[in-house]
């Protein structure tokens, strides 16, 4: 692949960048199998247009992982610098009040003892070490909204609007695909241009989180 980590960081990050990028090699070569498979083997020709349509399932699967995977264990390094909230961005803060129930701040509290214990809630969260749940909420449809939202909670840059036609063309097949739509035909420069996708996709976000480790863009500037 063609990712190039930046050794001339801290030891302590280098371990998970190196993870990051052993990742990302062995996502793509499961992309290049899929989409190698039906060409490598004589079958008639319904199977190999069978075998075509659930590619794009296996596709997304790659791509939903790599996100999730790869945003726990950014969080999970953030974790470990056991961080003030005072010393941390606000979008990470609203971040946290998102991925915890007890703080959201849309959950409605109509009593006292609920207001009360949400008071006591935020109070223990915020005036300890800043604690990440490293749970990612995709649900099930990483798009670029979505991909986006994850990347700039965290100030990292997000990622350009150029990939949102095609990222949608992939959410569009593989969602009718998961339903059992009859009607989607896919053909090899489908497979072609969806696996170039994640591969583009999966540099974008590495080199983003190398950059979020190197200059802790997780933090308030001067921090």
């Amino acid at each position: 692949m063609n990712l190039q980590i930046r050794f001339l960081v801290r030891f302590d990050i280098m371990t998970i960048l190196e993870e990051i990028k052993s990742d990302i090699d062995w996502r793509m070569g499961e992309l290049v199998s899929l989409k190698t498979i039906p060409h490598r083997y004589k079958m008639v020709t319904h199977h190999k247009s069978l075998l075509k349509t659930y590619l794009v399932p296996a596709i997304y699967a790659i791509w939903e992982g790599f996100v999730s995977n790869t945003m726990m264990a950014y969080i999970m390094e953030i974790n470990k610098e056991r961080i003030a909230a005072k010393s941390i961005r606000m979008d990470v803060l609203l971040y946290i009040t998102e991925m915890d129930e007890k703080l959201n701040l849309s959950v409605p509290r109509t009593n006292r003892n609920q207001q009360e214990k949400f008071i006591r809630n935020i109070y223990t969260t915020f005036t300890n070490p800043i604690i990440i749940t490293p749970k990612i909420q995709t649900k099930s449809n990483v798009n670029l909204g979505v991909i986006n939202h994850l990347l700039t909670s965290f100030g990292l840059d997000a990622l350009p609007n150029s990939y949102e036609g095609s990222l949608n063309k992939l959410l569009n097949f593989r969602n009718k695909i998961a339903h059992g739509e009859k009607a989607i035909t896919v053909k090899d420069n489908h497979i072609t241009e969806f696996t170039q996708l994640i591969n583009d996709l999966m540099v974008e976000i590495a080199i983003r989180i190398e950059d979020g480790l190197i200059n802790k863009t997780y933090l308030i500037p001067g921090y």
